[in-house]
């Protein structure tokens, strides 16, 4: 899934009045947390991100592949109602990515060995 086909995914579930450039934002918070907390220290992922541009990276892939990036969807609809102040439906959508991110942690876990940690003497 591409920036901008998340971007659309959400827009046609969700209306909202959010702009491009916030939604670009957004899915920046994610793949650094997915890239920190998932595929850094794994051998044989090597996944560079330094963040979305609006201007330029809307055809960029992001780095959940299918059928685990949906949790951008989710995501997406989580700071929507957060920023909208609809709780319940910022609590729903927040469990179904905690869900969707859980099962990608795992898939990565069970593919890649971590990397061996280096051992320094003093």
């Amino acid at each position: 899934m591409t920036v901008l086909e998340a971007i659309g995914g959400v827009d046609e579930l969700k209306p909202n009045a959010y702009t491009q450039e916030e939604k670009v934002r957004w899915l920046s918070e994610v793949d650094a947390r997915v890239k920190t907390l998932i595929l850094d220290g794994r051998e044989g992922v090597f996944a560079p991100f330094y963040g979305y541009d609006p201007e330029w990276d809307l055809g960029r892939e992001l780095l959940a592949p299918a059928p685990f990036d949906t949790m951008y969807l989710r995501w997406l609809e989580a700071k929507i109602d957060y920023h909208n102040e609809e709780l319940d439906g910022y609590n729903a959508a927040m469990a179904l990515f905690d869900a969707a991110f859980e099962a990608y942690r795992n898939r990565i876990n069970q593919r890649y060995p971590r990397r061996a940690a280096k051992i320094r003497y003093f």
